[in-house]
């Protein structure tokens, strides 16, 4: 998919993809992952709510190459800066994810 965020944890047994419009597109999960239903899905969730970020970071630096400099929205504002979210991501993935 040409504008999906994709990230996949850094063993490389789980990756997921969020569409543009913010809609989970894909999760494949490597069949050699050791883990059980419980630890899988918080696997899972922690890397869907990373590529969620990516997406909407990728969105404000959309908004905010387009805008004026005076334009301001505080949609954008809510979105995360990439600082941030390499911030979320070493967090995400120095927990486990």
């Amino acid at each position: 998919q040409p504008n999906a965020c994709e990230v996949t944890n850094p063993a490389g047994t789980v990756t997921v993809a969020v569409s543009e419009r913010g809609l989970i597109s894909l999760v494949t999960v490597s069949p050699a992952i050791d883990a059980n239903g419980e630890e899988l899905a918080k696997r899972v969730t922690a890397i869907a709510g990373l590529a969620h970020a990516k997406q909407r970071m990728k969105l404000r630096l959309q908004w905010e190459a387009s805008a004026g400099p005076d334009e301001e929205s505080e949609l954008a504002r809510r979105w995360p800066t990439p600082e941030e979210y390499r911030d979320l991501q070493e967090a995400v993935f120095s927990a486990g994810g």
